[in-house]
């Protein structure tokens, strides 16, 4: 019996052995699962937090960003997407913002022909430049000798002189026919171009002067400078990267077919355009750019000047020989700048229109002469603005913006306006010039 127990119980445990192995191995899995379901759990938490990060990384733009896009283009909120879908996910790149840099901006450079000027033009040029809190270099053209307080209020801003020496001209001007000043002074060259009219001598020379200013390595721009001011500084830091050559529409209401450039182009080259006019007073761009424009130039005017049906008396055919090599595709490296929405803003055609109408009108109805007519203040001009608002020229201060509503940074031919805005300009002494 006992042998027969023995024997009972090892077949009975034999039999629950494989059981036993069972309800283990089913506890494994079960272990298992539950682990596998608490990593499942873990790895989609981390996914959700990793994308929620990447959304907010893409939505918050660096310092420089904001202050641009929240310039140029306002939030408008009821544009924002107001469902409750979730976006793509967002790529990691961000987008970089092409901007002035504190480089750049430092060694930027201003260039102009400052010649017989008195102190007060050359402080409402260099005196408002630098209250624009420009630190760049500032390179002028100037004679020898010049007036009262000129030469030490230019050195303590900071700026370069050049002086210019004046040679006979080894051209012959067949228009050239009398000895009054005009015709002297187109007998009269810049050393050492005198292969040249004196006046496009300033292509060259600038350009002499920019190879040789080896601290010159930011943007540049070259301007007139008896009619042109600064409200902003054109290299500030976080402005649009300057890159290649831009070339400034003036108002859309002159074009190429004005006589200024029709005329010569026409009878020089042989070439007619009928484009936006563009300036040759104010020019911008990065140094190598600014260098190859000013060689175009004055390859192109050594070109005119060798042949007699390119000679022409008048004043101002170096901004024919500008609108030539843009439009006839010589400049491949520039790029035109639509009227107030660049750096510079020409107002003088649309200065021009303003003040003959004005002037008109009052002549007409008041019967007062041509010189009272001009001095009669603009529509709408109080003691803060000089022109009225419905002209959509400036802001209520007073100073012209540009068409998205911000300041300008460079005026070029504010004259055209007349006194009213001289007057202006003369009462913001300490605000806008120094």
């Amino acid at each position: 019996p006992k042998e027969a127990d023995i024997r009972t119980a090892r077949r009975a445990s034999t039999m629950r052995a494989p059981e036993a192995g069972v309800v283990k191995s089913s506890l494994l899995v079960r272990s298992t699962g539950v682990q596998l379901l608490v990593a499942l759990f873990f790895l989609t938490t981390t996914c959700v937090s990793v994308y929620s990060s990447l959304r907010i990384l893409q939505a918050s733009p660096s310092p420089e960003t904001i202050s641009i896009d929240a310039r140029a283009a306002p939030t408008n909120p009821s544009s924002q997407n107001s469902s409750n879908e979730i976006s793509p996910l967002p790529s990691i790149r961000e987008e970089v913002k092409d901007v002035t840099t504190l480089e750049e901006s430092e060694h930027a450079t201003v260039m102009a022909f400052a010649m017989n000027y008195d102190l007060y033009t050359h402080k409402k040029y260099v005196g408002s430049l630098r209250k624009s809190g420009f630190k760049g270099n500032i390179i002028l053209g100037v004679e020898a000798e010049t007036k009262p307080g000129v030469r030490d209020y230019l050195m303590g801003k900071g700026v370069t002189m050049r002086s210019l020496t004046f040679v006979n001209c080894t051209y012959i001007d067949s228009t050239v026919k009398t000895d009054n000043s005009h015709d002297k002074e187109r007998r009269t060259c810049a050393h050492p171009y005198p292969d040249i009219k004196v006046r496009w001598s300033r292509f060259p020379l600038i350009r002499d002067w920019l190879t040789e200013c080896k601290e010159c390595t930011g943007p540049v721009l070259i301007s007139d400078y008896r009619d042109a001011y600064f409200q902003r500084n054109p290299f500030a830091v976080g402005e649009p990267a300057i890159r290649g050559l831009q070339v400034f529409e003036e108002h859309r209401s002159i074009h190429t077919t004005h006589w200024l450039v029709q005329v010569p182009v026409s009878k020089c080259k042989g070439a007619s355009f009928d484009e936006p006019m563009l300036c040759s007073g104010t020019t911008v761009g990065d140094r190598e750019s600014m260098l190859k424009y000013l060689s175009a130039m004055y390859g192109e005017m050594r070109l005119w000047m060798a042949d007699p049906k390119c000679h022409f008396s008048m004043n101002g055919d170096d901004q024919s020989i500008h609108n030539y090599l843009f439009y006839s595709g010589k400049l491949p490296f520039a790029n035109k700048i639509p009227n107030r929405s660049g750096i510079v803003h020409t107002v003088g055609a649309q200065g021009s229109i303003i003040l003959k109408a004005h002037r008109k009108r009052h002549m007409d109805e008041k019967g007062i002469d041509q010189g009272k007519a001009t001095r009669t203040p603009y529509d709408g001009a109080d003691d803060k603005t000089w022109i009225g608002f419905h002209h959509d020229l400036t802001d209520n201060d007073g100073f012209f913006v540009n068409m998205d509503g911000s300041r300008s940074h460079v005026i070029h031919q504010y004259d055209r306006f007349g006194p009213n805005f001289e007057g202006w300009l003369a009462r913001q002494m300490g605000k806008v010039w120094e």
